[in-house]
């Protein structure tokens, strides 16, 4: 930036990490984390949520963090389909 002198390299390191920002949303949201992947391609973490939250204003916060590359919204009622 010519104004202040700060690069986006320096941005980047004062920046969260997306890790970070996604737990600080879940956490706000009243999520409970009920598993959580981790390979060397990302991270997958499932959470429950209560109904009130759980719609698409929610998964665009999600999205909107930089980093996050999907989230998706899924209707469990507690059955399997068979």
């Amino acid at each position: 930036d010519g104004l202040t002198g700060e690069t986006r390299e320096m941005r980047e390191r004062r920046r969260p990490p997306a890790s970070e920002m996604v737990q600080k949303a879940l956490h706000a949201a009243g999520c409970k984390v009920r598993n959580k992947s981790v390979t060397k391609k990302g991270v997958e973490t499932i959470v429950e949520t209560n109904s009130t939250i759980a719609n698409s204003n929610f998964v665009d916060k999600l999205l909107s963090i930089d980093g996050v590359t999907s989230a998706v919204l899924v209707n469990y009622n507690g059955e399997y389909a068979e």
